[in-house]
């Protein structure tokens, strides 16, 4: 399957999604003998919405699913995508994934957050050994309908020994009354301090 966004992983942004059995997936394909990953993933993508494939990651593998993140070639798009596609927000696309599925797409999403907050080496450190931890979290929210569902959040940021330490004073400034989920914590990225002690990012 390939997972591609309309910006760079940042909270907001959308999801390429296809319709297949009136439910929303990424695109993808099952692998032929002898296929490649590689070759399996671009396939899938071309063939369910006529885009080829640009850089690629793979940022997840299980039983029987792989996920790769990648950029597509918007100017080789064919005519011949054979399904329906939308850009979807993660809430709009978990809202109607196949049943079996949910769960899959919301550990795979977790894991790309996870992956993109932890893939830099600038990493914002005090005197005092704590570094900068990202913090992505989701909130139960109502949408428009007046339902509540889960809505990423930006990143809350917090100088930490450990990651464990960093979501304790997350926990402590969580609201009374606010419902929220931690789905990743690392080390920040684009982050630095100077000589004095000023972060800048």
């Amino acid at each position: 399957m390939t997972l591609i966004r309309d910006e760079d992983g940042a909270a907001g942004s959308k999801i390429l999604a296809c319709k297949v059995a009136q439910h929303w997936t990424l695109p993808g394909a099952i692998f032929k003998p002898g296929e490649s990953e590689e070759d399996c993933q671009a396939r899938g993508l071309r063939h369910c919405t006529g885009l080829a494939t640009g850089e690629r990651v793979k940022v997840y593998e299980g039983a029987h699913t792989i996920v790769f993140v990648a950029s597509a070639d918007k100017a080789s798009r064919s005519t011949k995508g054979k399904l329906v596609t939308a850009w979807l927000t993660e809430a709009q696309f978990l809202s109607n994934t196949a049943p079996t599925a949910n769960a899959l797409f919301t550990k795979v999403f977790a894991d790309v957050r996870s992956k993109a907050v932890a893939q830099s080496t600038v990493i914002s450190k005090l005197r005092d050994g704590r570094i900068l931890y990202a913090i992505q979290f989701d909130q139960l929210l109502p949408n428009l309908d007046g339902k509540d569902e889960w809505l990423p959040q930006e990143p809350h940021y917090v100088h930490a020994k450990n990651a464990a330490d960093a979501n304790e004073q997350f926990n402590q400034m969580i609201g009374p009354h606010d419902i929220v989920r931690v789905v990743a914590t690392a080390p920040a990225i684009g982050f630095f301090e100077d000589e004095k002690g000023v972060l800048h990012g």
